[in-house]
């Protein structure tokens, strides 16, 4: 994908399953000048050919809620207040 300001590619920084049918995923564009970050969503719309398991989902996979980027270690500037604090005592 693109980056819908200035056209750069985006790379995929995390992904969240919300139902088996709906993953959000987490972009960053490449271009320096810009840094943006967006969110997009990728959903299934039909099927083409039925699965020999019937017709049915499976149920979503529920895990621990995390704010875009805590996957991939960037800190914010919270961290980075508490970490200066305790390094000068």
């Amino acid at each position: 994908m693109n980056c819908p300001t200035c056209g750069a590619k985006a790379n995929v920084r995390s992904s969240d399953e919300v139902h088996p049918t709906l993953r959000r995923i987490y972009y960053a564009c490449t271009n320096f000048h810009c840094g943006m970050t967006f969110r997009a969503s990728l959903i299934f719309e039909s099927t083409i050919s039925p699965s020999a398991l019937g017709d049915h989902f499976r149920e979503p996979v529920v895990r621990d809620a995390k704010p875009p980027g805590r996957d991939f270690g960037q800190m914010n500037i919270f961290d980075i207040t508490d970490q200066a604090r305790t390094a000068t005592g």
